[in-house]
C-alpha cells in the first residue's frame, strides 16, 4: 500500500512539474489573450483637457473634453456616462468634433429635480445639474447625450437589488 502511495504522490509531483514548466495548462493562454484584450481598452484621459473642461464646468468634478476647444457634443449624466465616453471621444475625434462629458455618481441628468444622498438631506446634484441650462442654451452645442442608471431613477431600486425571491 505505500509502495502505490509514494508511486502516485511521485506522479503527481511529475504532473504538477510539467505543467509549471508550461506555465500552466493550455487553457490558461486563453486568459492570457482576454488579460491583453482588456488592456488594450485602456482609455487614458488627457489631464489638459479634463483641467479645461473642469474650468468651464467647476462644479462638476467628473468633467473631461475630447479635445481643448469649445465642446459640440455634450454626454451628460450619472457614473453610468463614464462607460460611453472613451468611444464617443475616440468617434468625435475621427469626426473633428469636440465631446464634453459632465458627470457625477449618483446624479441623474434632470432639471428642476432634488436628488438627495441617502443620509445626506441635501440636494448634492443641484450644482452640477445648473449646467443643463447652460448647455441647452448654449449655440455651439449641438447634440445632448444623456446617460444614467435610468432603472434606479424610474423604479427606484437597482439591478442589484433585484431579487428573483421578491
Amino acid at each position: 500500500m505505500g509502495l502505490v502511495f509514494s508511486g502516485l504522490l511521485c506522479s503527481l509531483g511529475v504532473i504538477g512539474l510539467v505543467v509549471w514548466l508550461q506555465d500552466g495548462l493550455p487553457e490558461r493562454a486563453a486568459h492570457a489573450r482576454v488579460a491583453d484584450q482588456i488592456a488594450q481598452l485602456a482609455f487614458v484621459i488627457d489631464d489638459g483637457t479634463a483641467a479645461d473642461c473642469k474650468a468651464r464646468f467647476p462644479a462638476s468634478p467628473e468633467s473631461y473634453l475630447s479635445q481643448p476647444t469649445q465642446p459640440d457634443i455634450v454626454l451628460v449624466g450619472d457614473s453610468h456616462a463614464h462607460h460611453f465616453y472613451p468611444g464617443l471621444a475616440e468617434v468625435m475625434n475621427e469626426t473633428g468634433k469636440n465631446l464634453a462629458l459632465i458627470s457625477e455618481a449618483g446624479c441623474p441628468p434632470f432639471l428642476n429635480v432634488k436628488s438627495i444622498h441617502i443620509g445626506s438631506g441635501n440636494d448634492w446634484c443641484h450644482a452640477r445639474n445648473d449646467y443643463l441650462s447652460e448647455i441647452r442654451n448654449d449655440p455651439n452645442i449641438d447634440t445632448v447625450v444623456l446617460a444614467a442608471n435610468w432603472h434606479l431613477y424610474a423604479k427606484g431600486y437597482r439591478f442589484s437589488d433585484f431579487s428573483m425571491d421578491a
